[in-house]
């Protein structure tokens, strides 16, 4: 396994969706996009796991599908990850 840092500008995510409809649509999960679309500032949230999902992809070589990997709740509300419906 690897080690690094991924960093994700929120102004590059909030363009990315409004310039292509099904941004949202391939590379988060429903419950992702129930959960970013509830928050005032939806960008950021979007962002942050899109930055979290890359470095998952990257550290692990993982070649699933984005929808697969899902930013879920985890323990005192620390992001954790599902993949493929098993949590990480």
């Amino acid at each position: 396994m690897r080690v690094g840092i991924d960093l994700v500008r929120i102004s590059e995510i909030r363009d990315a969706m409004s310039r292509r409809e099904r941004f949202r649509t391939r590379l988060f999960s429903d419950a992702e996009v129930r959960f970013c679309d509830a928050r005032g500032n939806p960008s950021q949230h979007y962002a942050a796991r899109f930055a979290l999902k890359e470095a998952f992809f990257k550290a692990t070589g993982y070649r699933g599908a984005w929808r697969e990997v899902e930013v879920v709740p985890g323990a005192g509300g620390a992001p954790a990850l599902r993949v493929a419906g098993v949590d990480c």
